[in-house]
């Protein structure tokens, strides 16, 4: 049905979008894209993408290391999946828990904050 496949798309661009300018909020830089994930580089001062992985693993958040996909992505390349919308919630309330250094940033999601004190389980 080209319609639910137009939807989903059109729902899948949204919630990147939404992802990426709350990462981008955290300090994170987004390589642009239209994919259901997104490339991401995490603040200057995080440990490299092999360590966050690790970190955010034991939390219950899988992300992939980018950096081997590509000779020039370094060890900091981060790759994201896009899910829906209370996934995404959770994803950025235990990566700002992990990887925040100063202040919380608010988040918002469809006019909801999120508790940076909630677990991915």
């Amino acid at each position: 049905d080209p319609d639910y496949y137009r939807a989903r798309i059109a729902e899948t661009h949204a919630l990147r979008a939404e992802l990426e300018r709350n990462l981008q909020h955290l300090g994170w830089e987004v390589i642009p894209g239209s994919a259901n994930f997104l490339l991401t580089h995490p603040p200057d001062h995080s440990p490299t993408a092999r360590e966050c992985v690790a970190t955010a693993r034991q939390r219950g958040l899988f992300l992939r290391d980018a950096g081997p996909m590509g000779a020039t992505l370094g060890d900091r390349a981060i790759r994201i999946a896009v899910k829906d919308a209370a996934t995404n919630r959770k994803m950025i309330a235990v990566l700002r828990s992990l990887f925040a250094k100063a202040e919380p940033v608010p988040v918002a999601y469809a006019g909801s904050s999120i508790d940076t004190k909630a677990s991915f389980r």
